[in-house]
């Protein structure tokens, strides 16, 4: 039950004594530590010990003993670096989706007039719309979708299946 007094405790002493708490209560697969990335682990006992130092006068030693004040600070920390975790995994998933389908729009060229003239045979009037918008002019699905009243998931559910009617005409015709 460690209670001390960062008030009148010197600052090398303080250091030391949340530096060696945090070393006994916290490891890196620790209950609290190891539910983070393991790339996370050693920066989460870094910003614990910086949140405990940053903190260390707002510690009251007649609320509760050290080890409980730096168990829920600490778990604080975890906390609001999982969230930020969660943000930054689906930031990368959205920019990688983003290039992913950047990168398709590029390869989805037409080949020859024969296929294109082929393709106008084989989707509908709406389908030739949608496509020669988005493709040929370069719309966005959003303007596209507001352009026809439709939502912008019908927009990319019909492009989609053109594109599949697509190159299932073009199987058949080989």
């Amino acid at each position: 039950m460690a209670k001390p007094n960062f008030k009148i405790l010197p600052e090398d002493e303080a250091k030391k004594f949340i530096f060696e708490h945090i070393k006994k209560r916290f490891t890196k697969n620790g209950p609290i530590i190891g539910k983070l990335p393991r790339d996370y682990r050693e920066d989460a006992l870094n910003e614990i010990y910086i949140d405990l130092w940053n903190n260390r006068f707002n510690y009251n030693p007649s609320l509760a003993d050290f080890t409980t004040y730096a168990y829920n600070r600490g778990r604080g920390v975890i906390k609001a670096m999982l969230q930020s975790s969660g943000r930054i995994t689906r930031i990368r998933k959205k920019i990688s989706k983003e290039n992913r389908c950047n990168s398709l729009e590029k390869t989805d060229t037409f080949e020859s007039k024969e296929f294109c003239d082929r393709l106008l045979e084989v989707l509908t009037e709406e389908e030739r719309k949608i496509m020669t918008m988005r493709f040929v002019e370069s719309v966005h699905i959003e303007d596209i979708a507001e352009n026809l009243n439709l939502n912008p998931q019908k927009i990319y559910s019909i492009i989609r299946d053109a594109k599949m009617k697509c190159i299932r005409s073009k199987w058949n015709q080989k």
